[in-house]
């Protein structure tokens, strides 16, 4: 599956994009925006996943009011965790 990385970070829609950024660039504005995600943690995602992370990090730096808000993707689980033993 390719990855769909936009300028903005946020995953497109729109195949015909020409303006993409790698995995690391998507990678370097996560930890930008979230000093405590490590590279390593987030090694384990995908490319789709990392792109809604980002996606939402950048709608969270955005100022709250009524006219806020963030759809949570119908295939994501409210709540998460991760198990870190293996």
């Amino acid at each position: 599956m390719p990855s769909r990385f936009s300028e903005s970070g946020a995953a497109e829609h729109r195949p015909s994009n020409p303006s993409r950024l790698t995995r690391d660039q998507v990678v370097d504005r996560i930890i930008s925006l979230n000093p405590t995600a490590s590279r390593g943690f987030l090694e384990d995602f995908g490319d789709e996943r990392l792109t809604r992370y980002l996606d939402h990090l950048t709608e969270a730096q955005k100022p709250r009011g009524r006219e806020a808000r963030w759809r949570r993707p119908a295939d994501a689980p409210p709540i998460m965790r991760r198990d870190t033993r293996r």
